[in-house]
């Protein structure tokens, strides 16, 4: 998974589980070709962040290049951003329980939508919403899927003062020298997992 992180500028607004479009003259096959990517951060964050999975030729270019910055300790390669795109996910102030479901890497506009979820039912900012529980499912392959979100869904916990959400994560795929007991993360300690 590839993280990017960039500073947020004061005019760029967005609401959870949008999109933006990124492009690079260093990592396109095409001239301005872009990619969508969902945005991981909460709109309350001063920077921008994505996780992109490397699957194809153009995500494959773009973390060789970041790799190589990295090790040479040249600068990174230009990097344009375009958005924010859609309409997020803002249908769960509408209802008292919400059910979220998440696959794989489609997992990331929820990193966004449950971190702004939790600041702002917490702030008590947030009047419209109706929300009082929400239940968060995840299903992905394997535990490697998802190691990068679960600091998000802890630093989404310790902010949870009002316990509005829980967490369950479903492992579908094992593979040898595995440790089921590595890959659990349980939203509460009353709580058990499938």
């Amino acid at each position: 998974i590839i993280y990017l992180q960039f500073k947020r500028p004061s005019s760029f607004k967005f609401r959870s589980g949008q999109w933006v479009r990124i492009s690079s003259p260093a990592f396109s096959c095409a001239f301005n070709e872009c990619h969508a990517f969902s945005l991981a951060s909460a709109p309350q964050s001063p920077t921008l962040e994505l996780y992109i999975k490397a699957v194809g030729p153009w995500t494959w270019k773009m973390r060789s290049e970041i790799m190589r910055a990295q090790a040479t300790g040249s600068p990174y390669p230009l990097v344009h951003m375009n958005g924010p795109y859609g309409d997020g996910n803002q249908e769960w102030t509408n209802y008292e329980v919400a059910i979220l479901v998440g696959g794989g890497i489609g997992v990331t506009p929820y990193a966004s939508t449950l971190t702004d979820l939790v600041l702002e039912t917490t702030s008590g900012r947030h009047h419209n919403v109706k929300c009082k529980k929400v239940y968060f499912l995840w299903i992905c392959p394997t535990h490697k899927n998802y190691e990068w979100f679960v600091d998000v869904l802890k630093d989404v916990e310790e902010l949870d003062k009002n316990d509005l959400l829980e967490t369950h994560i479903f492992v579908t795929q094992f593979f040898h020298k595995f440790d089921l007991r590595t890959t659990m993360l349980v939203s509460s300690s009353t709580q058990s997992v499938s």
